[in-house]
């Protein structure tokens, strides 16, 4: 459940190496570590080897205090989605229940508001790319440089909108209950029990999807078109298990329908 993370992380170090005219030399990743709590969270690391022309401008190889974030050579406070905003940055995953001075409740909320904006980008990406499907693999390969900016822009918010419900809200909603959140295979199988997805095997089945075609292997484009294809058609599931969390939410545990905007189909 943390490919869409690492995708956005290794797009942002393009970008700057691209900005900055560094070459890159090689590089290796693993998306199968985790720990007793579930999934390791993306950390990309860099190794540089060049030439510094003013000493004091060096930094350090580790942050000096517990918490730093260092935005634009200096030390910034981001304790919300809002202040990374206001520095100027589009997006900043974090792990909530870090955020300081919210409680449980608040986290959750936030979490929420967080999957319903994911989810109106992906009922816009649906329309927006309706007429391109059903794909193959010839067609997939004949898409000019439009349709392929749409095709990528949904399939990173399937993939965005799906590690939001799974790595932020469904642990949320078990720490709200006060249960353990463990592995993800004990977090989805608390998810089939509340049925706020239909089974443990039909979510495996949506990650599969969403893992199959982010990757660009030139021997699979037959592979990708398929994946993207049922990917398209099943997308609304995801809305629709968002929706059954804020029932949930209300409904079973009792927090005002008004924290809880409607979910877009």
């Amino acid at each position: 459940e943390i490919f869409w993370q690492f995708h956005s992380a290794v797009s942002g170090i393009i970008e700057s190496c691209k900005a900055l005219e560094i070459p890159v030399t090689g590089g290796n990743v693993s998306f199968y570590n985790e720990s007793p709590q579930g999934a390791i969270y993306p950390t990309p690391t860099i190794g540089m080897v060049g030439l510094l022309e003013n000493i004091e401008k060096r930094v350090p190889s580790a942050f000096r205090d517990e918490g730093d974030i260092i935005f634009d050579g200096e030390k910034k406070k981001i304790n919300s989605p809002q202040d990374s905003r206001d520095l100027g940055i589009r997006f900043i995953y974090q792990e909530l229940s870090l955020v300081l001075d919210l409680d449980i409740a608040d986290l959750f909320i936030q979490s929420y508001g967080e999957a319903v904006r994911a989810a109106r980008n992906v009922r816009v990406s649906i329309r927006r790319t309706s007429e391109l499907f059903p794909l193959t693999a010839i067609t997939l390969e004949q898409l000019d440089d439009d349709a392929l900016e749409r095709l990528d822009a949904f399939r990173v918010r399937y993939a965005q909108l799906q590690d939001l419900l799974a790595n932020k809200l469904f642990r949320s909603l078990l720490r709200l209950e006060e249960e353990s959140t463990g592995s993800m295979l004990d977090v989805l199988n608390a998810m089939e029990k509340r049925v706020i997805i239909v089974s443990f095997d039909d979510w495996k089945i949506l990650r599969e999807l969403r893992n199959t075609f982010m990757h660009d292997y030139p021997d699979k484009v037959g592979l990708r078109a398929e994946a993207l294809t049922q990917a398209h058609g099943r997308a609304g599931e995801l809305c629709q298990v968002l929706m059954r969390i804020r029932e949930y939410a209300i409904v079973k545990i009792g927090l005002a329908a008004i924290n809880f905007p409607e979910v877009p189909i």
